[in-house]
């Protein structure tokens, strides 16, 4: 029923920032569990199995070194795997927003990007459900979509949104993006994430919560749900004699 019963309270690594990201293992039945060292720029892939957690982690050293006063919020922000596990957006309040690509078989991550770099809070991300766009937050009141479908991914930048305090964002099984909003009592809505530019539809009052009030954080969450493969068919002989 979702209790823990053993194992609990185990130290896996030491010491860590909150971002966390979740992902389906290139093989289709175990999982990736991201996270990212502090004072480093360590992104730590621990494999998840049927026979638990592997404490032998794949580390790649790549993107920026997050540090800073233990007094500063600069260890906040998240890690967002697309749903065909191919790509990791990177936050953090820090003020960076880094892109890369990641290998689901071996938990690599390589090809850094960085999309922005800007005062503020950048916080939330989400992937469109078709993996075209990316969206990133600045808790000082912007949300940025991304365009990965073209070669200069940064210059790509449009900003559907400008004002109030978003933060995390969260595909929803409708395929609408969700936002939380710093202390409203509403969550924001983008009800066409896979639009480019402003047909995207954010709606900054799309939820209502029923007189409770949104902080700014939202759960991680396993993206690879969400995940609809296609199918290529090659060298189709049907209708041949």
């Amino acid at each position: 029923n979702g209790a823990v019963t053993s194992d609990k309270n185990v130290l896996v690594y030491t010491p860590t920032i909150e971002n966390l990201g979740i992902t389906k293992h290139g093989n289709g039945q175990d999982y990736w569990i991201i996270t990212h060292g502090w004072n480093s720029n360590s992104f730590i892939a621990y494999q998840l199995t049927a026979a638990g957690l592997n404490l032998t982690p794949v580390i790649t050293n790549i993107g920026q070194v997050i540090t800073g006063s233990p007094t500063d919020f600069v260890a906040a922000g998240t890690i967002k795997i697309s749903p065909s596990g191919s790509k990791l957006a990177f936050t953090s309040v820090s003020d960076i927003a880094q892109l890369f690509d990641f290998n689901n078989s071996t938990g690599v991550l390589t090809n850094e990007i960085t999309l922005i770099s800007e005062p503020g809070e950048l916080y939330g991300a989400a992937f469109s459900p078709d993996e075209s766009l990316l969206y990133i937050s600045n808790s000082f009141g912007k949300i940025h979509q991304f365009n990965l479908n073209t070669t200069d991914i940064p210059s790509s930048r449009i900003t559907i949104h400008n004002s109030n305090i978003p933060g995390q964002m969260q595909v929803g099984p409708d395929n609408k993006i969700y936002v939380a909003f710093g202390s409203r009592f509403y969550l924001g809505v983008i009800n066409n994430p896979n639009v480019l530019g402003i047909g995207c539809n954010f709606q900054r009052d799309g939820i209502y919560l029923g007189g409770k009030k949104s902080k700014q954080g939202l759960p991680s969450f396993n993206q690879s749900f969400f995940f609809t493969p296609s199918i290529t068919v090659n060298s189709n002989c049907l209708g041949e004699p």
